[in-house]
């Protein structure tokens, strides 16, 4: 029958059965209760009877479903129209489109409703199953329980009938039942609808417990009477109070830890994430979903089928906002299997010794579900506080005679120095690059000096921001990622109850049986009576079977096979900002070892994010038609280099708010204006704004609140830098920031890495912690770092403190982030990249080292001998002579050079008419500054300009050599060049 109808003869009949089933129950025990010692002959042709009206009524049932639901008509009839095409797909890692809604819906409710089916199925066979259990367990206790309380009330020399069974009319022991009531009390409708809706809500072990309960309850009084209530209250109270204790001590501690595993059926979990969402990642998406077809091709397979075997665990590595989650939740929407979420948090168990009873939890709800399901995708986020590197297996650095970890940098980005907002000093020097994205994720630390954050070496981006002295739950939870590394080997033991029937059969078997028996040279194998030429050996987690031939040396004998652990399909993915810090032994293979990389979009990616956005902007009218063109993509994304998918959202979901906020002001001082109000009476801050955006006024929509790509470049700004604030500085001290940033930075930038790198902002306003800022981005994304590229970013860094003292005859503190920059830089190439001084004579070398040592910031050690010493690689380089020595040539070198160009360049009128055009409107970017910046190739005059008698002559000794000015007015340089 199930070859003619397919699986659907399977489970369609269960209404049928179930409804069968619960009249077989009552017909029964009318049965029972009228013909008393004839019951059995009358139940078994009943039961006959029943038998044969339930296979006609399944057969007949199941035609009619198979003539509809067999031609499609089912699905008509859930989804209300004509089943839609499939959608063909891209190859595997391609940019998919994203759904529409309409789709989106469409295939959530068709999901949806398979696994209601699905669920359906599963109910109606547990149910059923559970049921008749339930009721045979009945039937049993009915001829039994008499005798069993007769047994023990000899044991315990009672005479008579217990008083309470007296007084319901039982009789003495002994005595057969006479109707189901006088044995369960209640009459048998009323137990049978009880019972049904126990099976039907309560988890199968839990109805067979309450039924243990009940009949040891019932056993209970019959033996012992009206005390038998003494006897059950006193032995319950202990382990009841007991119990009672624990939920008051732990519960509210295990609780938020139990609610933060999410375990989700197939169809539950929507988050309204279509296919597609993740973009910008093609790579991940090929590597991710090959894993996953194989996994589920895996899980579907029939025996026979020959399926490779699936990895078990994948790693997304990546920076956040990359779409690691967001993959994962539309895997959750997609897939038709379930999916378990929980974060690293969850496994940070409060007290130690906890831990392996939460993660025995843990897992037999994986497990339970993985059962059920066939397969299950177990999503860990945030996986390095669970899989964190043990004690001693941590990489990258070494141990001090003192006890401390010296980080060695693997890359230049590890050696700078930066805040939150990327900036490396206080000036709000910027090197946007993915590099550096990738080390300012998170916040670095409060610090004991009472600044609320310092910078600090990107180094300390392996030591784990979480810190907790043992014996205050710094080491409870690191007892998770023993159990993960035996859980993911799959080297659990076999259940108990398998274990102990074995023993008990085969204890049975070796006292009475031989296993071979002797016969002349050979043994012969005992076998089973028509034992069959093949073996059909059941495969775990479904019902089929393989069938294997058997030879005389193999065949069965009367010993059961030894008891094997239960196999689970389940793939772990485990996401991590912070790859570095995981166990080696979590990472290798036949565990988590595929790892996939997230990193920021390059810019076609970009241009596909955009565009995807920016459509959905458009549609909900947030955003200006016109500014969704391919122009404008192509601009935006050159704008948001470095930046990630969410970020990018980010930044257009804010697009509208900028604009508002900027057509609001522009609203009053317009009718500031209208209210004859001069344009000298507003403070400075209004003034500068009316005066940027004052031409804005004068074209048609001004007021429009909808966002227009200006509004969108400020979001940028504003989501990575922070919103400008005007009222934190003051005149003076924005003319000392234009000059820092201008001839410090801005102009070093162009002439030694012009070609590599261009500048995307340049402000004299507070963005964060930074007074002003020069923010620049890599041309090519991702090119490499030869030595004239970490030369150029030495010169970068000292130009501020050659410009301040050029200047202004003295630099303020605010360079000693710079500077602290520039040794780092220059201790990178010395002792890790064997890049040496450019060539100088012997006279030139010894002043480029006077001048490099005054220059070099000595990085501070470590408060405790056994901290962890970020500093310690730079430390070493220094603490070499000959190291350090060219360490020093190296900033004396650049300083130089600095120097030299900044006396070149200064006071040229296109210079001071950009720093007036700075001054004025305080920031300049996009369009403006992308001009000024072609200009620079006519209008600055870089190194190669110089004559032979400027090298040998111009030296910054009056820079070093600066008078007292307590004792004599000093005349900065700046002033003689004018």
């Amino acid at each position: 029958m199930a070859k003619l109808f397919g699986k659907r003869f399977l489970y369609i009949p269960l209404p049928v059965f179930l409804a069968a089933t619960i009249a077989t129950f009552f017909i029964s025990f009318a049965v029972f209760s009228l013909y008393g010692a004839n019951a059995l002959q009358a139940f078994m042709l009943a039961g006959f009877s029943s038998v044969i009206g339930v296979g006609l009524v399944g057969f007949l049932f199941t035609t009619v479903n198979y003539f509809i639901e067999g031609r499609g008509l089912l699905e008509l009839i859930d989804t209300g129209e004509e089943p839609p095409p499939q959608r063909p797909r891209g190859p595997v890692g391609s940019s998919r489109e994203s759904e529409t809604d309409e789709q989106f819906d469409k295939r959530m409710r068709k999901l949806r409703i398979k696994a209601l089916k699905r669920d359906t199925r599963n109910t109606r066979a547990r149910v059923i199953r559970n049921y008749l259990t339930i009721l045979l367990l009945f039937f049993g206790t009915w001829f039994i329980m008499d005798d069993i309380a007769l047994f023990f009330h000899k044991l315990f020399l009672l005479e008579g009938g217990g008083a309470l069974s007296s007084s319901m009319g039982i009789g003495d022991l002994g005595s057969t039942f006479k109707d189901p009531k006088s044995l369960f009390i209640f009459d048998w409708r009323v137990l049978a609808v009880i019972w049904f809706f126990i099976v039907l809500w309560l988890p199968s072990g839990l109805a067979y417990l309450i039924f243990m309960g009940a009949f040891s309850m019932r056993l209970v009084f019959m033996v012992f009477g009206q005390q038998g209530i003494i006897f059950v209250l006193n032995y319950s109270m202990l382990p009841g109070f007991y119990l009672l204790m624990m939920v008051f001590m732990f519960g509210s501690i295990l609780l938020p830890f139990l609610t933060s595993f999410k375990f989700y059926k197939p169809g539950d979990a929507t988050w309204q994430t279509r296919e597609g969402a993740m973009r910008g990642q093609p790579h991940v998406r090929a590597g991710a979903e090959t894993q996953i077809r194989k996994f589920i091709k895996f899980v579907n397979s029939e025996p026979g089928d020959n399926a490779r075997k699936p990895t078990r665990g994948i790693l997304f590595a990546g920076p956040p906002g990359t779409g690691k989650t967001l993959y994962a939740k539309e895997l959750a929407t997609r897939l038709e299997l379930p999916f378990a979420f929980a974060d690293g948090q969850a496994f940070q168990f409060p007290f130690p010794g906890l831990d392996r009873l939460m993660m025995r939890y843990v897992e037999w709800r994986v497990n339970s579900f993985a059962k059920a399901y066939k397969g299950i995708i177990f999503f860990i986020d945030e996986c390095e506080l669970v899989f964190a590197a043990r004690a001693g297996l941590s990489a990258g650095g070494r141990q001090t005679s003192m006890g401390s970890t010296e980080q060695y940098p693997a890359s230049i980005w590890d050696v700078l120095s930066y805040d939150s907002a990327g900036a490396i000093s206080s000036c709000g020097l910027v090197l946007d690059s993915p590099e550096v994205r990738a080390r300012i994720w998170d916040l670095k630390p409060a610090w004991a000096t009472g600044r609320q954050e310092q910078p600090t070496s990107g180094i300390l981006n392996t030591i784990h921001r979480f810190f907790m002295p043992m014996g205050m739950g710094g080491g409870a939870g690191g007892g998770a990622i023993l159990y993960f590394l035996t859980w993911m080997d799959g080297t659990g033991s076999p259940p108990i109850a398998t274990v102990l029937k074995r023993r008990f059969v085969n204890t049975f078997l070796h006292f009475f049986l031989p296993v071979t028996i002797p016969f002349r040279e050979s043994d012969i194998h005992l076998r089973v009576p028509f034992a069959p030429s093949r073996l059909r050996i059941p495969v775990p987690l479904t019902k089929q079977a393989v069938s294997i031939p058997l030879s005389v040396s193999f065949a069965p004998i009367l010993r059961m096979p030894p008891a094997s652990p239960e196999y689970y399909n389940i793939l772990f993915i485990g996401a991590t900002n912070r790859p570095e810090m995981l166990d080696p032994a979590i990472l290798r293979p036949g565990r988590m070892g595929i790892t996939l990389r997230f990193d920021t979009p390059g810019v076609e990616d970009r241009k596909d994010i955009i565009k995807l956005y920016f459509d959905r902007a458009k549609k909900k009218g947030w955003m200006l038609p016109e500014v969704n063109s391919e122009e404008n993509i192509e601009t935006f994304a050159r704008a948001t280099s470095n930046m990630s998918p969410a970020e990018i959202e980010a930044t257009i979901d804010a697009g509208p708010d900028v604009r508002e906020y900027h057509v609001e002001n522009l609203k009053r001082l317009h009718e500031m204006l209208e209210s004859k109000i001069p344009l000298e009476d507003f403070i400075d801050e209004d003034r500068k704004y009316w005066l940027r955006h004052e031409d804005e006024t004068k074209k048609a929509g001004w007021d429009d609140t909808r966002a227009d790509m200006l509004s969108l470049l400020e979001a940028r700004n504003t989501i990575l830098w922070g919103r400008s604030d005007a009222g934190r500085t003051t005149e003076l001290h924005r003319e000392h920031t234009a000059d820092h940033e201008l001839y410090g930075h801005l102009i070093e930038l162009f002439a030694s890495l012009g070609d590599f790198m261009r500048p995307t902002v340049i402000s004299v306003l507070p963005r964060g912690k930074a007074l002003g800022m020069v923010a620049h981005v890599p041309v090519e994304e991702r090119d490499p770092q030869p030595q004239r590229i970490l030369e150029g970013m030495i010169r970068i860094s000292v130009g501020s403190t050659v410009a301040e003292n050029f200047i202004y005859g003295e630099h303020t503190p605010g360079v000693s982030s710079d500077l602290a920059n520039a040794t780092r830089i220059a201790c990178f190439m010395v002792g890790r990249t064997a890049m040496p001084p450019y060539n100088c004579a012997e006279d030139e070398s010894e002043r480029y080292k006077k001048y490099g040592e005054i220059l070099i910031q000595v990085p501070e050690a470590p408060t405790m001998p056994t901290m962890p010493n970020p500093n310690g690689f730079i430390q070493s380089v220094l603490m070499d002579p000959k190291k350090a020595e060219r360490v020093a040539i190296i900033m004396g070198q650049a300083y130089v050079d600095c120097y030299r160009l900044i006396k070149l360049n200064y006071g040229r009128p296109y210079l001071e008419n950009v720093k007036k055009d700075l001054l004025r409107l305080d920031e300049l970017g996009g369009s403006r500054l992308e001009k000024i910046w072609k200009d620079f190739k006519t209008e600055i005059k870089d190194w190669s300009a110089l004559t032979e008698e400027q090298k040998k002559t111009w030296w910054p000794d009056k820079i070093f050599a600066s008078g007292n000015p307590f004792y004599e007015k000093q005349t900065p340089e700046a002033r003689e060049v004018a």
